[in-house]
């Protein structure tokens, strides 16, 4: 049984809510009120749906049908449009991939488990083969994360972004 954990975020000053009604549930936290957000047809019924938060409080939707991964560009009211559409089996052919398609023909042979600012990024499940792995959406380069870890137990992926190299503060009493 899959345990179903409601995806949150917050952009700017508005709290968003995954649903599994087909939307996602808003909370404007300046005027205290609850609105709707649809989901793109193609992804209302969609259990592998991950959104992130981009600039301007604007909205991105990624899911997995099949083998392709469909990115969505949203203005946070409910208008999307289809900014890409990628083949997962292209974009991974170097990983070696052993297995594309679960056994039991109902599972997704792709799952998404989380998505970058800007949809910049995003990380994968192979569900057949157990590969995790991250994909840079601009320019559908494909990493492989991990092999087999996330098939025995619920996971949460929560991925980090930062500057690179990191930039520390300078200690002043270490100056003097």
């Amino acid at each position: 049984m899959d345990i179903v954990v409601a995806q949150k975020l917050l952009v700017g000053s508005k709290f968003y809510m995954m649903t599994t009604l087909g939307y996602i549930l808003g909370l404007d936290l300046v005027t205290a009120s609850f609105f709707k957000v649809q989901l793109p047809d193609e992804a209302r019924n969609s259990r592998t749906a991950k959104f992130a938060g981009g600039q301007h409080s604007k909205l991105y939707l990624v899911d997995a049908k099949g083998l392709q991964l469909c990115i969505w560009h949203g203005d946070g009211v409910g208008q999307w449009v289809l900014v890409d559409t990628i083949s997962v089996r292209e974009a991974c052919g170097h990983l070696n991939v052993q297995r594309w398609k679960p056994d039991d023909g109902c599972t997704a042979p792709v799952k998404v488990f989380a998505v970058g600012d800007n949809a910049e990024f995003v990380i994968l499940e192979l569900v057949a083969s157990g590969i995790v792995c991250c994909m840079q959406v601009g320019n559908r380069v494909v990493e492989k994360v991990a092999v087999g870890v996330l098939q025995n137990y619920t996971a949460r992926v929560l991925p980090i972004t930062m500057v690179w190299p990191p930039i520390f503060p300078v200690d002043k009493a270490s100056q003097e």
